[in-house]
């Protein structure tokens, strides 16, 4: 393993409108020492074809590119499963193929996570919209406990992208994104490699671009399928806990459990805000001391633990009239 090598990895799927943009700004960084590993959950587009243009305009980078082919369409967390399988590297950037970072990105977090000596380091981001960018500032912090705490109350990201590790950290301590549950997959794995690091550092640069616009991402649209992803992965978390007979995060994880059914409440379906008061029904009470909700929203959660439903339909007759024609 080469001491220095940062192995990115970036799965591909459905991404033509955006690859030559992300893979363009990972071929341009300041850094040398990389391979990128692109990985095709056999994408339905043409992604590929324009990936494979963009490496030839940087032939100096062609050589640490490798383009990784499922045989069929496994999903988020086996593509980057299977990217971690292949990488070489001492450290793991991940990337998503509609997003885009900053030249020095890999250079700055590289000498940070060297000079602190640490297993992990996380930055702020920047949410980019057509024409502005908005920046999300993460809370600072040493101390991977608080991390997790912050992360489970929504107060620090838990994506994977604004994240550098080691790669001893996934080996060590068999870490993997869990198959088949690509909802959360990247705050499942997050708990798990934080949960066993020794030291993490926060670096107060902002580098990584996370798309608005695109549609079609995993995230933009939630369905009952992509809820039981998300229910699996908490599960599984709270089950490790137990099992370690870990009770550091107990009222953290029911805010939690409030985050992963909240979007039940931003619809307007009588039987979702049903579905909202059964699921975890144990995080009810706390749902008006939620400060990641709006406040109408937690109202609207309150309403429904006391079964006040003519409220709940009248502010969806409401809704569903200011919606533009």
């Amino acid at each position: 393993m080469d001491y220095n090598l940062v192995s990115i990895i970036i799965p591909i799927y459905n991404v033509s409108q955006y690859i030559s943009r992300c893979s363009s700004s990972l071929f341009m960084q300041t850094y040398c020492d990389l391979e990128f590993i692109f990985v095709n959950d056999c994408t339905p587009d043409n992604s590929i074809e324009i990936l494979l243009n963009v490496i030839n305009e940087f032939p100096d980078r062609k050589d640490q590119v490798r383009i990784i082919n499922h045989e069929h369409n496994k999903g988020l967390a086996a593509a980057r499963n299977t990217g971690l399988s292949f990488a070489n590297g001492s450290y793991i950037f991940h990337c998503d193929s509609d997003d885009w970072i900053e030249p020095t990105a890999i250079s700055e977090m590289v000498s940070k996570i060297v000079s602190d000596n640490a297993e992990i380091v996380y930055t702020n981001f920047y949410f980019s919209y057509a024409n502005r960018d908005v920046l999300s500032i993460q809370q600072k912090t040493s101390n991977a406990e608080e991390f997790i705490k912050l992360m489970f109350k929504e107060e620090v990201h838990g994506a994977i992208w604004n994240k550098l590790y080691k790669k001893s950290l996934f080996i060590e301590n068999d870490i993997n994104f869990p198959n088949g549950n690509d909802m959360w997959e990247d705050l499942y794995t997050n708990f798990y490699l934080f949960y066993f690091s020794n030291k993490i550092s926060y670096l107060n640069s902002s580098f990584y671009h996370y798309n608005q616009e695109n549609i079609s991402s995993l995230g933009r649209e939630v369905n009952s399928k992509k809820l039981t992803s998300i229910f699996s992965n908490i599960s599984q978390i709270e089950s490790f806990l137990k099992k370690q007979k870990d009770a550091r995060f107990t009222t953290e994880l029911i805010y939690l459990k409030l985050a992963a059914k909240q979007t039940l409440l931003f619809t307007c379906d009588i039987k979702n805000f049903r579905k909202w008061l059964t699921i975890y029904p144990e995080t009810n009470p706390y749902i008006l001391s939620y400060k990641s909700l709006p406040l109408h929203l937690r109202l609207l959660g309150f309403l429904s633990t006391k079964k006040l439903w003519i409220f709940i339909r009248l502010w969806i007759l409401v809704k569903k009239n200011l919606k533009p024609q």
